[in-house]
């Protein structure tokens, strides 16, 4: 008897985009999401969030004083959070 069924989360039940959480951002600093992309994905700054070597106070710090804005976290996070959207051909599956 199964008991329960393990699903792969990104690109299988739900698509996700860190480029539209680049534009989102971008949007709310007025800067361009090229240069959002390079202060959070391209130095890393995510991998030392995920990772745990600074803390999410940290990494809004530096988002702010790399892009020249005055942001509160609670608009970072919900602006690069807010990247997933469901595979509608998926729900039936599940």
């Amino acid at each position: 008897m199964m008991r329960f069924l393990f699903f792969d989360l990104g690109h299988v039940l739900v698509h996700f985009s860190h480029e539209r959480g680049c534009h989102q951002l971008a949007a709310l600093s007025g800067r361009q999401a090229s240069e959002v992309r390079h202060t959070v994905f391209d130095s890393q700054l995510q991998i030392e969030l995920e990772s745990g070597r600074i803390s999410p106070a940290e990494f809004c710090a530096d988002i702010n004083r790399q892009l020249q804005v005055e942001l509160t976290d609670e608009a970072i996070v919900d602006a690069l959070s807010d990247i997933f959207w469901t595979r509608r051909e998926m729900v039936s599956l599940v």
